[in-house]
């Protein structure tokens, strides 16, 4: 196909159901969908028979029918269906019609979503999320290029530059914002940036993992972070903190270690909103921070697979989806292995000797621990540790981690040296006894006795002991309603008791989420609710969040309100209003207005309170990166945030050992399919390009279209790819020239001649060896498509003719299939018997023969030469293969050979039909050719229409983007080469070349021009049409 291959996020009434639908978005914006992961997770049932798809929706019983369309359709009205390799594909203008909606496909977020009440998903109620993705026998990719690290990097940067003018204040403020992403000794790195009229905000780190991040055990071979890190947490001594540290551990970073509740942090500007799902429930929602990032603490994680997806929002219209998962319940080790962590972190200031945290009671510590797995089921775990700050303290710990079929336990016991202990108590695992859905449990004990670590602060009430239960599940009556409830108790010295009870209700609907959940402090007497809905109108976001007491007081503690929307495609709008009784100001209202462009994006904002002040700012944000290849620094829309950068380079492979080498030559000008982000980058001179990716990998195509040689086939056609955060993957592309081979048997006997079908076609090497094999189809035409440069003989082997009886005419002697491939068309191959070979005449009289003047991969093609050839005025014709999709323009047809063999003299003194040759008529008969008629543009006039210039070939030895950069004295003393001018999108280059040449096997290039020019790489062969020579050299 000819289509970009799209990897899907397809979301039903707001809730993310497949996360890699893996489709085709065609060039007239249609949306095929594989119909096997939406039978699994939508219940759509689809069953192919005879040529059409039936289907069934399983949860409203619609029942619909498809036909398939053998032709191209280019109409927007007709549904298609079609397939591939790998499975059938179906429009999504079917859905939409059978379910009366109109979904939305979002090209550049990858994004479908579904709104409607008429499908359910058929996602398993255990707490395992499912594979919605059917994995097929067949790769869907030719190679995958793994993630790469480098020594070093060009960071990608995103800037934010804000200048604010505030009344009160009488004078203005500036913030600087800068988040790069890069490489660094073969370390992924992160630097941030934030200075503002107050002080400076600096972040940086480094992270190394030496197995896959996304693998699903416990052990990895090596996981270390230096830089400023976030400290690890256990259930009784460390705490979550930041600071200057380094980290070493070989236990995977996607499982938990806290028990119950983690941190998550999403690098951001200023100004981003970011909502948090777990498993597809509501949780919470956050702004950008100084430190530019957004953050969620005491996230609550529940046994088995917790996938997260933190919903990023722009002030400037981005979007932006990003996933992480953590397992919990796997922190047993198998029998003999062993697990590790080290740690060593200063909170008080981080790398680069700015103050971060001087409110901490420890400001530094060092934490170890060593885990040992006694059983398949049972793990022995003990740590050390030692915290500085008030007080230096020092701890001893040991503990048993426990999985069964009942879920996971933990009991941990502490020493504080000198002081006191504590110990504590924790299960996790669900249960479906109660309700049909399973329910959640975590449930925590924590005593103690005299003690206090970065868990448990030092007070004037300490605490003796704290107990939690947490529940979460669905309701079963309702698809998308989620409840969840905790109960948390305290007990400290002379204190009431403390206890905390809330209970929650989050729900997905179509476009939007609403989620409210009631708190109530026993010992304040207090009960607090707090809502959060969020609703999508058309392209419009709506937001809502509300704090307050419903009974008694009925007081509004909090409200603030957003609305995003586009206004153009250039121009976004943001509205925020916001109400707080406990501020000076109490009603803020304020609106930002961004215009958004290729290069960076603009916006002014502008606030007014309740107390008459107001605000005014402007800024501008982007993202900067460098183009190595072509010594370029892109100015880019701000897009760091999803993934890193793919190096490609493409080049023919002469020699086919997949190196580029001296005997080699780069594909300049190419394209490639795969990423909308990717229409306008083509490869420069050395066959080099710098594409950005996506995230959670790229499916890269090289667009044939784009090549200057229909005959170039890339070794690898489909290659998956990954790239981090700021990384660069290597790909390398090298690309084969093909030739194809094709002729038609023909059977003789008793004056009569039919196609002669199921023959096996041998080509066969100098040495006899068999190189490729194909069997003549019902018509006698055999094809073979991918042949390599070479010298072969044919060989015809007995199926159901008896080929030793029989006498071959026409067999060619040898076939040459040139080294810059090409078509070779054969004569028609006759069988006949040997028995009838004297006595048998053939009766020609009704025979009918075409001169095959060409065969064209495009029909662009045909048209150009059809046109060159106007003054010979032949009767033409354009056949196409419909199985091999070749043209074919013939001459005739002619009654005798005398006749076509005339017209072949004829056509030998045009260049462009050197080849031609007489074949019978009869072979264009049959149902896998069709004739082009309305659409091939054939001359009609040709004493009237002017001759048109055709295109030529010629060798291209250099391109620069300014003149003054031509050596000028080498183009002199070189008779065989000029100057010229072209146009690539919207830029004038000048080009030195040499030409031109009628075929591309007639081109010949001196590489030692390219040498004496310094160029790197050799001369590469371009078509152009029209070129005019630079005479005046000094212009």
């Amino acid at each position: 196909m000819d289509d970009d291959f799209v990897i899907v996020n397809v979301k039903l009434n707001g809730r993310s159901v497949i996360s890699d639908l893996e489709g085709y978005y065609t060039q007239s914006g249609r949306l095929l969908l594989p119909i096997s992961p939406l039978n699994n997770a939508l219940g759509i049932d689809l069953q192919v028979e005879n040529k059409q798809i039936n289907g069934v929706i399983r949860k409203s019983e619609l029942i619909f029918t498809i036909s398939k369309l053998e032709n191209k359709v280019d109409s927007d009205e007709q549904p298609v269906w079609t397939e591939d390799d790998f499975d059938h594909y179906i429009d999504l203008q079917v859905i939409n019609s059978v379910l009366n909606i109109d979904a939305d496909f979002d090209y550049a977020l990858m994004q479908l979503s579904l709104n409607t009440n008429l499908l359910q998903t058929k996602q398993k109620k255990d707490s395992q999320l499912p594979m919605v993705r059917s994995r097929l026998l067949t790769p869907e990719f030719d190679i995958e290029i793994t993630d790469q690290f480098q020594n070093i990097t060009y960071p990608v940067t995103d800037y934010s530059l804000t200048s604010s003018y505030l009344s009160r204040l009488e004078k203005s403020k500036n913030l600087l914002t800068l988040n790069s992403y890069f490489d660094a000794f073969e370390h992924q790195a992160q630097f941030r940036f934030n200075q503002n009229e107050t002080g400076t905000n600096q972040f940086i780190k480094l992270t190394k993992s030496y197995e896959d991040s996304n693998q699903e055990g416990l052990i990895t071979q090596l996981h270390y972070e230096l830089g400023d890190i976030q400290s690890q947490r256990d259930p009784l001594i460390m705490n979550f903190s930041q600071g200057r540290g380094v980290y070493l551990s070989n236990i995977n970073p996607n499982t938990s270690q806290s028990f119950s509740t983690i941190t998550i942090e999403e690098a951001t500007l200023p100004g981003w909103l970011a909502e948090l799902y777990r498993n597809g429930q509501f949780v919470a929602s956050s702004e950008s921070t100084d430190e530019n990032i957004v953050r969620f603490e005491d996230v609550e994680t529940f046994y088995g697979n917790n996938i997260f997806e933190i919903r990023l929002y722009g002030p400037q219209g981005e979007q932006l989806t990003k996933t992480r998962k953590i397992s919990v319940g796997n922190t047993a080790l198998a029998k003999g292995q062993m697990s590790y962590q080290l740690e060593l972190l200063d909170s008080t200031r981080n790398l680069l000797n700015g103050q971060s945290n001087n409110a901490a009671s420890f400001g530094k510590s060092i934490s170890g621990s060593v885990s040992y797995g006694l059983s398949d089921n049972l793990t022995y775990d003990m740590g050390l540790n030692y915290l500085t700050g008030d007080e230096d303290s020092r701890y001893l710990s040991t503990g048993l981690q426990s999985n069964s079929e009942l879920g996971s336990f933990k009991f941990v016991g502490a020493k504080q040296v000198e002081f006191g202990s504590a110990y504590f108590a924790g299960y996790r695992g669900e249960t479906s006894l109660f309700t049909e859905e399973n329910i959640n449990i975590n449930f925590e004990y924590s005593h103690l006795n005299q003690f206090n670590s970065a868990v448990f602060l030092k007070q004037n009430y300490p605490l003796k002991s704290r107990a939690s239960l947490s529940l979460n599940s669905r309701f079963s009556q309702f698809d998308n309603l989620s409840w969840n409830l905790r109960f948390l108790n305290e007990k400290r010295e002379q204190k009431e008791t403390r206890q905390f009870t809330q209970f929650g209700l989050n729900a997905s609907y179509l476009g939007g989420n609403w989620s409210s959940r009631f708190q109530y402090d026993k010992l304040e007497d207090e009960l607090i609710n707090q809502s959060y809905w969020s609703i999508d109108l058309g392209k419009w976001h709506w937001t809502n969040s509300v704090d307050w007491k419903p009974f008694e007081d009925k007081e509004l503690l909090n409200y603030r309100s957003s609305l995003r929307w586009p206004q153009t495609s250039q121009m976004f709008n943001q509205t925020q209003l916001s109400y707080n009784p406990r501020s000076a100001a109490k009603v803020v209202l304020g609106h930002q207005y961004t215009y958004r462009n290729d290069v960076f994006n603009i916006s002014l904002t502008g606030q007014y309170d309740s107390e008459d002040e107001w605000l005014v700012s402007l800024g501008i944000s982007g993202t900067i990166s460098f183009d190595q290849f072509n010594n370029n620094i892109n100015f880019l829309p701000p897009r760091s945030l999803s993934s890193g950068q793919l190096a490609v380079e493409t080049f023919v492979d002469k020699n086919n050992n997949a190196v580029f080498d001296t005997q080699d030559q780069p594909i300049a000008d190419a394209s490639f399919t795969g990423n909308y982000l990717w229409k306008e980058h083509r490869t420069n001179s050395n066959g080099q390009v710098l594409l950005p990716s996506s995230t959670g990998g790229q499916i890269l195509s090289l667009d044939l279209m784009s090549l200057s040689n229909p005959y170039y086939q890339p070794v690898d056609n489909r290659i998956k790819a990954s790239s981090h955060r700021g990384g660069v993957t290597n790909i390398k592309i090298p690309v084969n020239i093909i030739n194809e081979v094709e002729g038609t048997l023909y059977y003789t006997t008793n004056n009569k001649t039919k196609p002669a079908s199921g023959v096996s076609v041998l080509l066969l090497d100098d040495a006899g060896n068999i190189q490729y094999e194909t069997i003549s189809e019902y018509d006698g035409y055999y094809f073979f498509p991918r042949v390599q440069a070479g010298e072969y003989s044919i060989k015809l082997e007995q199926n159901q003719f008896a080929v030793d009886n029989l006498i071959t005419k026409n067999l060619p002697e040898k076939i040459v299939a040139p080294e810059y491939g090409d078509t070779v068309i054969l004569r028609d191959i006759v069988l006949q018997d040997k028995t009838q070979l004297l006595t048998q005449h053939t009766d020609t009289s009704k025979a009918q023969y075409f001169v095959q003047l060409g065969v064209f991969k495009k029909r662009l093609s045909a048209n150009i030469v059809a046109h060159s050839i106007q003054a010979l005025n032949f009767p033409l014709q354009l056949y196409q293969h419909l199985n091999r999709e070749n043209y074919y323009l013939v001459a005739g047809p002619y009654k005798t050979k005398q006749k076509a063999q005339s017209v072949i003299n004829q056509a030998y003194s045009e260049p462009v039909l050197f080849g031609s040759f007489m074949i019978d008529a009869r072979k264009y008969d049959s149902v896998n050719w069709q004739r082009i008629d309305s659409n091939f543009e054939l001359p009609t006039n040709p004493k009237t229409q002017a001759k048109p210039k055709t295109a030529h070939y010629y060798c291209q030895y250099a391109l620069y983007a300014k003149r003054s950069s031509v050596n000028v004295p080498l183009i002199e003393s070189n008779k065989n080469i000029f100057l010229s001018e072209i146009s690539k999108q919207g830029k004038r280059y000048t080009v030195v070349l040499s030409g031109p040449f009628e075929s591309i096997g007639k081109a010949e290039c001196d590489k030692k021009i390219s040498t004496a020019l310094n160029e790197k790489s050799g001369p590469i062969i371009k078509r152009y049409k029209e070129l005019n020579k630079i005479t005046d050299l000094f212009d």
